[in-house]
């Protein structure tokens, strides 16, 4: 493949992993537009990995990311397998609820991650009630 073509895959591999994380770059689409192999890419990416310096926060976010994708895909298994005791699923499911927690700060202090609360709206503006529903909340309240 022409060093153009390489470079310019590169490039959007690099930009999908910093928009979208290491684990939704679309590996097969991209084969598909630069006519390569779906290990080519893989290798890409594993070199884009390799030359981003370890101390760039990039490097941190893709190895957070990694990690997090590891532990729950172990915390899965454990979910799905119907041989899991109901102890062991309650103990997965507090694990994977910790580990998205856990995660969920980290990515939010190093504005990895869009704070939740900052995509809350709550409109505090008093709206009138029908009489239907006025009269709907007498009956209910009647009826207990």
């Amino acid at each position: 493949m022409p060093a153009g073509k390489t470079t310019e895959r590169r490039a959007e591999i690099l930009r999908i992993m910093q928009e979208l994380g290491i684990h939704n770059v679309p590996i097969t689409a991209l084969a598909q537009k630069y006519n390569c192999s779906r290990q080519t890419l893989h290798k890409d990416v594993n070199r884009i990995i390799q030359q981003t310096p370890p101390d760039d926060i990039t490097h941190i976010k893709w190895g957070l990311q990694n990690t997090y994708k590891k532990c729950e895909k172990e915390l899965m298994k454990i979910l799905a397998n119907p041989e899991s005791s109901v102890q062991e699923k309650i103990n997965a499911t507090r694990a994977l609820a910790s580990v998205v927690k856990d995660f969920s700060v980290v990515f939010e202090s190093y504005s990895m991650k869009q704070k939740v609360a900052d995509n809350v709206n709550v409109n505090l503006q008093p709206r009138k009630l029908t009489i239907e529903e006025i009269q709907a909340a007498f009956q209910s309240k009647e009826n207990e």
